[in-house]
C-alpha cells in the first residue's frame, strides 16, 4: 500500500492596481464647463452687487427725505428755502435751495447718508464729505400743503461733484455749497458764494440722462443745458426721492422738468412757462 505524501504549497496572490487619472479630453471638458459657468455667474454677481448699491442709495434718499420732512415740521411746515449764493445779487431770489445739506443734518446725524455708494466723488477732506444729491428748487420755501400731487414731485435727485461740511448748518468752509436742481440745470455755489451752474468747468453732472422736457420739447443729451455727460448711475436709471417721502428708481425718459406750474404761471419765475393741473408734468416717474 502506497501512501501519498501531500506537500503543502503556499500560494502568493499578487494584486496590482493600474494607475488611473483624467485624460486630456476630460480635463479640457471640465475647464470648459467652469469657464461657461463663470461667464454665466459673474454678470449675475456683478448685477447683484450693483443692485445692493442701488438699494443702499434708496435708503440714503429715504432718510434724507424724512430728514427734510422733519425739518419742515420744525419750520412752519415749509421745506428749506434759503440759499448760500451771495453773488451775483440779482440771482439770489432765483436760487433758493442752494445750501440745503447742512440745515437738515441735525435730523440725519450721519455723514454717510449723503453719499451714494456709486458716486465716484471721493474728495474727502477733514469734515468735508461728498454729497451725491441735489434738492429740488421748486420745493424750496414751499409749504407741504402747497403741493397738490406730492407723489409726483421730486424732492432729491442724484448728482456728483459736491464736497461739503454737512455738519455745519451754514456749510462754512465747504469747497462747494450743496446743489439744487431746477429741472433743467444744477445750481450750486463755490466757497465764496459765487453762483455756479451748467457746463462751465463743473464737476457736477446730472444722473438724469435724456428725456428732460423743455420749452421747445424733449431734450436729448446733446441739447440739455446741464453739465455733460449725463450719467444714470444705477443700471440705466437713477433714484429719486419724492415730496411725500417715498423713493423710486426711474428711467431717464420718464423724468420731466419744471417748466410747468400747478396753478397760475408765476410772473416772478421765468422758468415756469406752462400750467399743469394733473401733476403728470411735475417730474412724474412712470
Amino acid at each position: 500500500m502506497h501512501h501519498h505524501k501531500y506537500t503543502k504549497k503556499s500560494v502568493h496572490i499578487t494584486t496590482s492596481f493600474a494607475a488611473t487619472g483624467f485624460t486630456l479630453i476630460e480635463l479640457l471638458t471640465v475647464i470648459a464647463i467652469i469657464v461657461v459657468l463663470a461667464a454665466i455667474l459673474f454678470p449675475v454677481f456683478a448685477r447683484a452687487r450693483e443692485n445692493a448699491r442701488r438699494v443702499s442709495c434708496i435708503s440714503n434718499m429715504k432718510q434724507l427725505g424724512m430728514g427734510m420732512l422733519q425739518y419742515a415740521q420744525d419750520y412752519d411746515e415749509h421745506y428749506y428755502g434759503g440759499t448760500r449764493v451771495t453773488n451775483p445779487s440779482a440771482l439770489i431770489p432765483l436760487l433758493a435751495g442752494v445750501g440745503w445739506a447742512g440745515p437738515v443734518y441735525p435730523y440725519i446725524k450721519s455723514t454717510q447718508i449723503y453719499q451714494c455708494p456709486d458716486d465716484t466723488n471721493d474728495q474727502v477732506s477733514g469734515t468735508n464729505v461728498p454729497v451725491s444729491y441735489a434738492f429740488n428748487h421748486y420745493a424750496a420755501a414751499t409749504s407741504l400743503a402747497a403741493h397738490q400731487y406730492p407723489s409726483y414731485g421730486i424732492l432729491f435727485s442724484e448728482i456728483s461733484g459736491t464736497t461739503i461740511d454737512v455738519q455745519d448748518p451754514m456749510e462754512t468752509g465747504s469747497p462747494t455749497y450743496s446743489a439744487m436742481d431746477d429741472g433743467h440745470v444744477l445750481w450750486w455755489a463755490d466757497s465764496a458764494g459765487n453762483a455756479s451752474c451748467c457746463q462751465f468747468g463743473a464737476a457736477i453732472y446730472h444722473t438724469r440722462g435724456a428725456g428732460v422736457m423743455g420749452p421747445d420739447g424733449r431734450f436729448d443729451d446733446s441739447a440739455e443745458p446741464g453739465p455733460q455727460p449725463t450719467q444714470p448711475r444705477h443700471f440705466d436709471g437713477a433714484n429719486y426721492a419724492f415730496l411725500d417721502g417715498h423713493v423710486k428708481w426711474v428711467r431717464p425718459e420718464a423724468v420731466r422738468s419744471f417748466n410747468f406750474s400747478y396753478g397760475p404761471v408765476p410772473s416772478d419765475n421765468p422758468s415756469i412757462t406752462e400750467q399743469d393741473q394733473t401733476g403728470e408734468a411735475y417730474y412724474s416717474g412712470q
